[in-house]
Parts: structure tokens; sequence; C-alpha cells
């Protein structure tokens, strides 16, 4: 019974496969927690979704489920000032990269996946600041240092709800090629939308 019930789904495309994460079916927030797959209110998600047929994928922990308490008003603005420490040139810079933290927590069940450049002097705090939203964000975060490639960037983020951070991205002679084919890659593979989504903040000492 079980081999007929396989064979009735027909091949696997891998393009549908949802490991740990956040993810929109419709109108409704999924959350696969690696343990746990349900839904805001709590109802259960089949593991094999309608057409096209989505299967979802156990995996590590996200780290929290629908019973982890929601972060407090005091923990929000802890956490908000905190990043308004790290010296940027503006306020609406401080509010970009606050804004691309929250649309990195909710992963792929945004339309589209926004992309933060941050730039400053060397030794202003960019690598620590980069450690923060790691820590923050937890499992659904994945790091590397350097400009990766097209392969890495699509083995790391094709198949996961998870937002790829780099640190020493320095865009300077040849390497502003490699940044610039980096942001069209991540532009073209990773969002819904036809328009940019770059962001870039700044920031000095």
């Amino acid at each position: 019974a079980i081999a007929q019930a396989c064979d009735a789904l027909g091949p696997i495309d891998l393009n549908q496969v949802r490991g740990p994460g956040l993810y929109r079916d419709g109108q409704e927030l999924v959350m696969n927690f690696g343990h746990q797959l349900t839904r805001t209110d709590g109802a259960p998600v089949p593991l094999v979704g309608k057409k096209p047929k989505v299967v979802y994928q156990g995996g590590p922990s996200l780290g929290f489920d629908l019973d982890t308490p929601c972060a407090s008003d005091e923990e929000v603005r802890r956490v908000v000032q905190v990043l308004s420490t790290f010296g940027f040139e503006s306020e609406g810079d401080s509010m970009k990269v606050l804004g691309w933290f929250v649309s990195a927590f909710f992963g792929s069940a945004l339309p589209h996946r926004p992309v933060l450049a941050l730039s400053a002097e060397r030794s202003s705090g960019k690598t620590t600041l980069m450690e923060l939203l790691s820590n923050l964000l937890g499992p659904q975060a994945t790091r590397r240092d350097g400009i990766p490639t097209a392969a890495q960037v699509l083995h790391a983020m094709e198949k996961s709800s998870a937002t790829l951070l780099l640190d020493e991205v320095e865009a300077r002679g040849g390497r502003k090629t490699a940044v610039d084919g980096l942001f069209e890659l991540v532009r073209s593979q990773f969002t819904q939308s036809g328009s940019p989504r770059h962001y870039r903040a700044s920031g000095g000492k």
C-alpha cells in the first residue's frame, strides 16, 4: 500500500522540497520547525501538499516552535538599541538593517528576499554586527567569508529558507565584477519580483 501511494505521487521534484523554515501556502503561513509541521493556528499540514506537489522535509530544529513565547517589548527595544550603536551614517541606514533582519526571519514566506550590503571603514564593527545578526537568526542563517561561487550560493540557499550572510566581501578592483555577479545571482534566483531589491547601509568608525 505504501509503494502504491508513492508511485501515485509520481517523480519527485526537488525544487518543491521544503526543509525547516517558514513558507507560504497560498495565503497561509506554514512553519516547518524541523520536528513539527503546522500552520499559525496550530492546524497540522500534510507532508505532501497539493499541486504543485510540495514535500516538507524534517531536519535541524529552528530553535523555536508554536509554544515558544514571543519576544517582549523590552527585548525588541534592546535589539533595536544595540543595532543603533553601530555608528550608521543615518537613522535610515539603521532602519534598513532592522527591516532586512525582520524580512530575513520570514525567509521563503515572503515573495522576494531582499539583499542588504553593509559598507564601512575597517575595524568599524561590521563583523561584530554580522555575528549579532547570525546569532539572532540562529539556524535560519548560513554564514561564510568571502565571495562564494554561483554553485556555492545555490547549494546554500536553493533548497533552504535560510538567509546567506557573507563577511569580508570587498568590491574593489576585479572583485567588483564578482560582487556585481553575486548580487545579480541572488536577485534573479531568489526573488519573484523583477524590480531591484538591493539596499545599502553605510557606517563609519
